[in-house]
């Protein structure tokens, strides 16, 4: 267990930012639009900045889709690497090369919920659906989970999105822990958004030394959400709400990774590997 485990640590550290709707619900939020963009920013470095974006139609195995490119700023590169399709709540994803299609997301996803997780390669990370055999990582076979926590609105940019809180799970059904250096917190998806790590990494958590930071733009290249919108208090507890000690700032990071050298007086923080929001 352990050789596995630090197996799915080294995939996680070197995993590459490379890179028409139905709804199910009126008020949905669809993934898949002409023109979206999704900006990562890996570390303070500029030139790590990873842009995905939708533009243009193919079509896969008889099914239409959306292809995503991706680029890297100041590199002048700017190459296709997958395909999209919604169907329903669910989102679905054609790797490069490929005609397989793998689910990406299901937003429809309610409080208790399980799904399991799965690789597509090294092109993105993906979820199993129902009757779909575990996928393998480095030979060893890859029996993760995600299970809901629950769900509640956030507001960016003057708007409300659903967001979806989850836990990843081993082969037993604990939640996973990579080290201390590494304390998971959520996996933290938004409703025509993705996660709070890329739009490619629907089961990757959060970590107190995270230095990823994820935005979204739409056609128009107006920013639609912020990155620090995924960990805002919403409708309940602040994500994986915690008591927060004032006088003690042993183990507390900013959003950035940034260990805190002082008390601080309002936001959210990350004490002990989870979420704490002062008010």
């Amino acid at each position: 267990m352990k050789q596995i485990r630090l197996l799915l640590w080294l995939f996680l550290c070197s995993f590459g930012y490379v890179i028409q709707a139905k709804t199910s619900r009126s008020d949905y939020r669809p993934f898949v639009e002409e023109g979206k963009t999704w900006e990562t920013q890996v570390g303070p470095i500029d030139e790590n900045l990873f842009i995905n974006r939708i533009e243009g139609d193919t079509i896969i195995a008889g099914t239409s889709y959306k292809k995503v490119y991706n680029s890297i700023w100041g590199r002048g590169i700017n190459s296709y690497s997958l395909a999209l399709r919604e169907d329903g709540s669910k989102v679905y994803a054609v790797a490069k090369g490929s005609t397989k299609a793998r689910l990406l997301y299901d937003f429809g996803l309610e409080e208790g919920s399980l799904v399991r997780c799965g690789v597509e390669s090294t092109a993105f990370c993906c979820l199993l659906e129902d009757g779909e055999k575990p996928d393998t990582l480095l030979g060893f076979p890859f029996v993760y989970y995600l299970r809901v926590e629950r769900t509640d609105m956030v507001e960016s940019n003057g708007q409300q999105f659903r967001r979806i809180v989850l836990t990843l799970l081993d082969a037993f059904r604990e939640p996973m822990r990579l080290g201390e250096e590494a304390a998971v917190s959520n996996v933290i998806w938004v409703e025509g958004v993705g996660s709070a790590l890329g739009p490619f990494t629907p089961w990757i958590p959060t970590s107190k030394n995270n230095m990823i930071v994820s935005g979204c733009k739409d056609k128009n290249n107006n920013y639609i959400f912020s990155h620090k919108s995924f960990f805002e208090a919403g409708d309940a507890i602040g994500v994986n709400g915690i008591s927060y000690n004032p006088t003690n700032v042993e183990n507390s990071f900013d959003l950035q990774g940034r260990r805190l050298t002082q008390v601080p007086a309002k936001g959210v923080y990350i004490q002990n590997g989870k979420k704490a929001v002062i008010r």
